[in-house]
């Protein structure tokens, strides 16, 4: 009976791990493996009158699990008779986004980039440090912002909402 009563104990603890060692080898039977790492690299181009977006989004992954991101958003004067405020207006909503991170240690960092037609700003997050507590109450020192993914979230899900929503992918998977 204590024999029985200790091999469940084991079974119970150790269950995540036959788990994972039962899922690995299965995908490596099959040839099916949903539990790559790698980076994948999502792009969209927009254009207003005034401005022409780039979108481009790096999610770095372990086992298909989100773990830290790269958001970059390029502004660009649609021609030379376009004011510039525009640009200005972005360059200084993201000055403040990056004060605002730079005066805390939250899992995210911002830069900022502007010449006389282009205005970038490029946002890392690592999902493993973010703070949604404190970026969810002081939202408006963000103006706004709030990540739209979670640590952990199914690489191959963010990649089908993006697709849906008119991004192109591609993935570096090892």
């Amino acid at each position: 009976l204590i024999l029985l009563l200790l091999f469940l104990f084991a079974f119970v603890f150790f269950l995540p791990e036959i788990t994972n060692f039962v899922t690995n080898y299965k995908n490596e039977v099959t040839g099916n493996s949903d539990l790559k790492s790698g980076t994948m690299t999502c792009k969209m181009n927009l254009s207003t009158d005034n401005i022409n977006y780039e979108y481009t989004l790096t999610f770095r992954y372990t086992e298909n699990k989100l773990k830290s991101s790269s958001s970059v958003t390029t502004s660009r004067l649609a021609d030379s008779a376009t004011d510039s405020n525009i640009l200005t207006e972005k360059q200084n909503d993201c000055l403040a986004l990056k004060e605002t991170v730079d005066n805390t240690d939250i899992g995210m960092s911002t830069s900022c980039d502007v010449s006389a037609a282009m205005q970038r700003t490029t946002q890392e997050i690592d999902y493993e440090k973010l703070d949604l507590d404190y970026i969810s109450t002081n939202i408006a020192e963000f103006g706004g912002f709030y990540p739209e993914y979670e640590l952990n979230q199914s690489a191959r899900a963010i990649e089908k909402e993006l697709t849906g929503n008119g991004y192109t992918c591609e993935k570096n998977e090892y």
